[in-house]
């Protein structure tokens, strides 16, 4: 089965009909999506007292389909970031986005909604109007200009 995701800015996103808002706690975003997952907790210390802190859970091959993504929360555990890295059909307001698809396919299929974007290194996008971030393969460090990640922004 596909995993289907509609992003809303400012609001949040439907995940296989499933809503999610913005600002949600995480253990109502655990609730609303059932699906297993891994968290991925993290803490960093930079010294001097600096630490880096990073909260997300990760969800693989669900719904028996070939994808991945991160839930992302900030200290608060409340949901701010989306990060979907393969194998969801994505969908802004009237924009499809696919993996199968070079990036510039997928710019051009933003574009339509906004042309206010910036490539902000070669094969990287943010569409501030929109508030997300596209990216390539080979800008992650892979290989190819599909598109390669896509995340949406609470902010």
């Amino acid at each position: 089965m596909t995993t289907k995701l509609e992003y809303t800015p400012d609001i949040g996103i439907k995940l296989n009909s499933v809503t999610i808002n913005w600002r949600t706690h995480r253990d109502n975003v655990r609730k609303l999506i059932d699906l297993p997952f891994e968290i991925l907790d993290r803490v960093t210390h930079l010294g001097d007292k600096q630490t880096i802190e990073s909260k997300r859970d990760a969800y693989q091959n669900v719904n028996g389909g070939d994808n991945y993504f991160f839930f992302n929360f900030n200290s608060d555990n409340v949901l701010t970031e989306i990060e979907i890295h393969w194998g969801v059909d994505i969908f802004v307001k009237d924009a499809a986005l696919s993996f199968k698809n070079p990036i510039q396919d997928n710019v051009n299929a933003l574009t339509k909604l906004t042309d206010n974007y910036k490539e902000i290194e070669p094969g990287n996008y943010f569409f501030p109007d929109l508030k997300l971030t596209i990216a390539d393969e080979e800008s992650l460090g892979g290989e190819g200009h599909n598109l390669g990640y896509f995340t949406p922004l609470q902010t």
